[in-house]
């Protein structure tokens, strides 16, 4: 059965990605996953099917059986307690991957490494000016696998995901501020922000597997590359909310002068793999509004059809 299958081994398989990633490849006779993760009982509620197979963390593993690691386990942002934890575990299981000679690692990193550079749109080879510890953590995690990595066969690559818009903890309160009828009170305004939906990303990532791993550089962007101010998200939700709630949407500005301008430069991954986002700002926030509206009417069944499914299992 997994004979011709790509067979991955994926870290933080029960996280907000690994869930969305095995949701995306269950039943495909490409792919055969080795999804490890602290809370196997709640994976195995959540999902089932023939090409994955739910391993308990530090359970042990058949490395020689692997043909590349997906690295996603990671402290959410925020954690700083769990940084230190993330990056002992990180470095164990790049040291097994490579000491058994699986071919590919795939790490999973952030746009955060950059933080203040202000060489918009960051290219990958920007300097990294992390500005807190979650991106210090990932740099940490980055170097950390070129290291270890450094005269061994296995072929490396980190990719820097764009923020996901799922993450996006104001557009969470405007759309549901929308939905109560509240105004949307905005600080400043002109801050500019780059969003990625959940489903592009684990394309992306998919895209990047399919490509031969002879063709990887060490470091990739992977996002929409496009930005959109407060503002105008503010006004996508205002101009969404009318096909979902009656009521019209407030906007209350508050002015301020605050810099925030996030932007990856993606032309190198888009070239590589010929993968583009599919979804648009606007598609992401229709993908909020049928989440929060869908919970509210008590369809809180865990089963949402008209959104990535992991997003119920948060």
């Amino acid at each position: 059965y997994r004979r011709n299958m790509k067979k991955i081994l994926l870290t933080g398989a029960g996280g907000f990605l690994g869930r969305q990633f095995l949701w995306r490849i269950k039943d495909s006779n490409k792919y055969f996953v080795y999804a490890v993760t602290s809370n196997t009982e709640k994976l195995n509620g959540i999902i089932s099917a023939p090409n994955i197979q739910i391993i308990e963390k530090g359970a042990k593993i058949d490395w020689k059986d692997l043909d590349i690691v997906l690295h996603g386990a990671f402290s959410r942002a925020g954690e700083s307690s769990g940084y230190i934890t993330s990056l002992v575990y990180a470095k164990q299981i790049f040291n097994e991957a490579i000491s058994n000679k699986v071919s590919a690692i795939i790490n999973i990193s952030s746009q955060s490494l950059y933080g203040n550079n202000p060489n918009i749109p960051w290219s990958e080879d920007a300097e990294l000016i992390p500005n807190d510890i979650y991106g210090m953590a990932k740099a940490s995690a980055e170097i950390l696998l070129d290291g270890i990595a450094r005269d061994s066969e296995t072929t490396i690559t980190n990719l820097r995901l764009s923020s996901i818009m799922l993450n996006a903890r104001f557009v969470n309160v405007f759309v549901q501020n929308a939905i109560d009828g509240k105004p949307i009170h905005i600080v400043g305004g002109t801050q500019k922000v780059s969003f990625m939906d959940i489903r592009d990303a684990v394309d992306g990532i998919l895209a990047l597997i399919d490509t031969p791993i002879s063709k990887w550089d060490k470091v990739y962007n992977l996002g929409t590359g496009k930005q959109n101010s407060i503002i105008e998200i503010a006004e996508i939700v205002k101009e969404v909310a009318t096909k979902y709630v009656t009521n019209e949407v407030e906007i209350n500005v508050e002015k301020k002068d605050i810099f925030l301008n996030p932007c990856m430069n993606v032309s190198k991954f888009n070239k590589l793999t010929s993968w583009n986002a599919q979804y648009d700002i606007k598609e992401m926030i229709k993908s909020q509004f049928e989440y929060l509206l869908d919970n509210k009417l008590g369809g809180g069944n865990g089963v949402s059809t008209s959104y990535p499914l992991t997003y119920k299992w948060q």
